[in-house]
């Protein structure tokens, strides 16, 4: 849910109700009223295996959109999804569930049959791609769509305006640097469930700039793109801002080897494996600094209770190759996001960091000079180990 989505100060004062009992209550009102169609817009998702556009099978269909949809009355006609970046066109629970991709790369033509007095009669929808000067190959049967000359006019002055900052050459890298990416996408979409090198550099940019510490953490989610070689290697300062976009800040907080055991555990407990699927099943990754390396067994159970997982190997966490100690007290370096938390579902920082301090650092601030200090990057070895 939003709560564990978004920084802690964003929902200060708010509460939050359950999706479906607060849809269904609304939607029977509107009812009531005489509404013929409702349809539900919500920022929640889901993905499926599909490889075209016009598979509405919808193989494998997963998310947490399905429990809000399945608890859904007879009110309710169509839900209009989000979140995952996914495009999907189902029906399920004998609604319509849609999704549309992302950053406007498509959208969906939902037809509905209404007959006034009665309601909806008949629910179809198709995903159509959107089709620009962005676009690296044009489908077949589809043809570039022109541009609005007074929006565009709009947009490049906004583009002048930022083209010194963002062309600006901040460092260099080898090779691609990517994020842990789910296979069958038809879009290049991060897999929570793993490693991923974009991740482990972005944990290293944490470590080196914010205040001193021993370890550095980063959530997947907070990994937006990747670092593609280019133009001998060069990177820009728009390269970093695609990766990095939020200007969290760098904070530090005082964990325990025991306590970053659980913080670990609760990367496949129930909150962060409800729906979550990947390379590694279900699961959110925390990217780990080159300072830290740890083994975790996939042959114990996922989805644990919170407090009850038993996946990390007991005595493979390292400190710089040592074995750490469970009862001495470590700093780590996070972002805002997760510190003071619990964003992701990672309560371990809330319930049980002390000493944490907000550093005033920017995060892209940090990657750009870890970028400076660091020309020619190479991509990272992995600091995770899966055991069966």
């Amino acid at each position: 849910g939003t709560p564990a989505v978004v920084t802690s100060t964003g929902v200060a004062g708010l509460n939050f109700l359950d999706e479906a009992t607060t849809i269904n209550s609304y939607a029977a009102q509107l009812k009531k009223d005489g509404v013929d169609a409702v349809v539900v817009l919500i920022h929640q998702g889901g993905q499926t295996t599909a490889s075209t556009l016009n598979d509405q099978s919808c193989p494998n269909l997963s998310g947490d959109i399905l429990p809000i949809v399945d608890a859904l009355g007879k009110d309710v006609d169509v839900v209009v999804s989000g979140h995952t970046h996914q495009e999907y066109v189902c029906k399920r629970n004998g609604k319509l569930l849609t999704s549309t991709g992302f950053y406007g790369s498509a959208v969906t033509d939902i037809n509905l049959t209404i007959v006034p007095g009665t309601g909806v009669t008949g629910l179809t929808a198709n995903t159509v791609p959107v089709i620009n000067d962005l676009n690296t190959t044009v489908p077949t049967g589809y043809s570039i769509l022109a541009k609005d000359a007074t929006i565009d006019a709009a947009v490049q002055s906004y583009v002048n305006l930022a083209a010194t900052l963002k062309n600006l050459v901040v460092g260099s890298i080898t090779a691609d640097i990517k994020r842990a990416l789910l296979a069958n996408s038809s879009t290049p979409t991060r897999d929570e469930t793993a490693e991923g090198q974009m991740g482990d550099v972005m944990a290293d940019v944490y470590l080196s700039g914010g205040p001193q510490a021993d370890i550095a953490f980063i959530n997947p989610g907070g990994v937006r793109a990747d670092l593609i070689y280019k133009n001998g290697g060069a990177v820009t300062y728009g390269d970093l801002l695609t990766v990095a976009p939020f200007g969290n800040v760098l904070a530090t907080v005082d964990l325990t080897g025991a306590q970053i055991v659980r913080l670990l555990e609760q990367q496949w407990e129930a909150p962060n494996c409800s729906a979550k699927t990947g390379a590694n099943g279900c699961g959110r990754m925390l990217q780990p600094s080159s300072t830290f390396s740890y083994s975790w067994d996939a042959s114990q159970p996922a989805g644990a209770a919170v407090g009850s997982g038993k996946r990390v190997v007991a005595g493979s966490l390292k400190l710089n190759g040592v074995a750490m100690d469970m009862s001495k007290t470590y700093r780590v370096t996070l972002n805002s996001f997760m510190a003071p938390g619990p964003g992701d579902n990672f309560s371990v920082v809330t319930t049980s960091g002390t000493n944490v301090t907000n550093s005033g650092v920017i995060d892209i601030d940090a990657f750009v000079g870890y970028m400076k200090k660091n020309l020619n990057l190479a991509p990272p070895a992995p600091r995770v180990t899966r055991l069966n």
